[in-house]
């Protein structure tokens, strides 16, 4: 297999891949078993911990963390859903009086310590999908979302974070012949996953094509890039059989 810098054709072709992914999750309903039968088994996400102490009102009266979450509590941190540059934010976090996961508006100054990190906690990933907001996946995409709002609210994390993807995906780099013959490669496959996307219900009613997924999404054995380049010779098949 031909190993490549992640260079921005890279990211394109990455980007393209994941948004086809994410049509066909959305074609079923929004559920943690859907979630768990889509390939997903955790999601990239924003997290920080609630402010320890804060002045509240007029006479600056210091506070243990807010109403429903006790200072220090662990917080979930979504997407900014509304245009007011963060102010507010929908976190996760367990409440202060009982054992329990719950999803509320903050002030995102009651935040501190911005870090990414991956969630595993079926909890807290059940509530991700059954929330009216938006939340984060496990794509590229929205790692890299993250990092750039760790931009403001933690430089630091940000670049530890950038540093990591970087060395994830920068591999020496193959002679120029190899490099133009692979790129080719990658833009056939992203002209048929143009049209592949249009398509996306046409997959669902096609059981053989549905039955040759699960067959390579259940092999124990396979990493997830040989997963998806089986994907796509399938996806691709019947693509030039739609043609």
């Amino acid at each position: 297999m031909i190993q490549m810098n992640y260079t921005n054709f890279d990211r394109d072709i990455f980007a393209s891949y994941e948004v086809y992914h994410k049509i066909q999750d959305e074609t079923e309903a929004r559920t943690y078993d859907t979630f768990l039968a889509n390939g997903h088994e955790w999601s990239w996400c924003l997290v920080g911990n609630v402010v320890k102490e804060r002045e509240y009102g007029e006479n600056h009266e210091i506070r243990n963390g807010v109403k429903q979450l006790s200072g220090g509590t662990k917080v979930f941190v979504a997407p900014v859903q509304w245009g007011d540059g963060g102010e507010d934010v929908v976190v996760i976090g367990m409440h202060r009086y009982g054992k329990r996961y719950i999803e509320i508006i903050i002030p995102s100054r009651h935040i501190e310590n911005y870090r990414m990190q991956k969630v595993y906690k079926p909890a807290v990933l059940k509530l991700m999908c059954a929330s009216r907001y938006e939340w984060w996946g496990d794509t590229l995409r929205d790692r890299e979302r993250i990092i750039n709002y760790l931009n403001y609210r933690a430089p630091e994390e940000a670049a530890k974070e950038r540093d990591l993807l970087s060395k994830e995906y920068n591999t020496p780099r193959p002679d120029k012949a190899l490099l133009v013959e692979y790129e080719k490669i990658l833009w056939e496959r992203y002209q048929d996953f143009k049209m592949l996307k249009g398509s996306i219900s046409s997959f669902h009613k096609n059981e053989e094509v549905e039955e040759m997924l699960k067959y390579v999404r259940e092999n124990p054995d396979a990493t997830k890039l040989e997963v998806q380049e089986q994907e796509w010779l399938i996806t691709g098949n019947l693509a030039n059989n739609m043609k």
